[in-house]
């Protein structure tokens, strides 16, 4: 996507640079990175901070080794660790939660409400930073960013609380 992103983003530059108002392009690497990738693939940030406060000793050893790396959308320790990856309970959120974020992100920077990109940065930016910053300082964007991490809490919630219970009784 790489070639595409840095095409896409030379010409919302020079729009940008010719006063245009409105920028032509919206799919770049700063809406994947800062919208679909909020804590790593899957958008696993919510998961982390959830299992924080789990009653599973598992779930809340993994989240505080995750933690971290999680605030820079580097989430293998949640992925094998839950684990994420396989796990029947978990697939349903982890592939519509970062699509619905997409779409509403999409629909909003559509209809003018968001601001479309203009810097690239490096993925491992925190998501609400980036999702200002790649947009030209957008408080918006750092909004939607926080919208998404809130979206995809509500969305894996659910999940998550089958899976503690799960954790919970093969504990005892």
């Amino acid at each position: 996507m790489n070639p595409f992103w840095m095409t896409y983003l030379f010409e919302n530059q020079q729009a940008l640079a010719a006063g245009s108002p409105t920028l032509p392009h919206i799919y770049l690497q700063g809406f994947w990175d800062f919208y679909l990738l909020i804590g790593g693939i899957g958008s696993t940030l919510p998961l982390v901070l959830m299992a924080m406060r789990s009653r599973s000793r598992q779930l809340k050893s993994v989240a505080k080794i995750g933690l971290l790396p999680s605030l820079f959308n580097i989430n293998e320790p949640i992925l094998f660790g839950f684990p994420v990856i396989m796990n029947p309970v978990f697939l349903l959120p982890f592939l519509f939660v970062p699509l619905i974020n997409a779409c509403i992100a999409w629909y909003l920077t559509q209809l003018g409400i968001l601001d479309r990109a203009v810097a690239m940065l490096p993925w491992s930016m925190p998501s609400p930073l980036g999702a200002a910053w790649s947009a030209n300082g957008s408080w918006k964007n750092l909004c939607m960013s926080l919208f998404a991490m809130f979206n995809a809490w509500m969305l894996y919630r659910p999940f998550f609380k089958v899976y503690e219970r799960q954790l919970a009784e093969t504990e005892r």
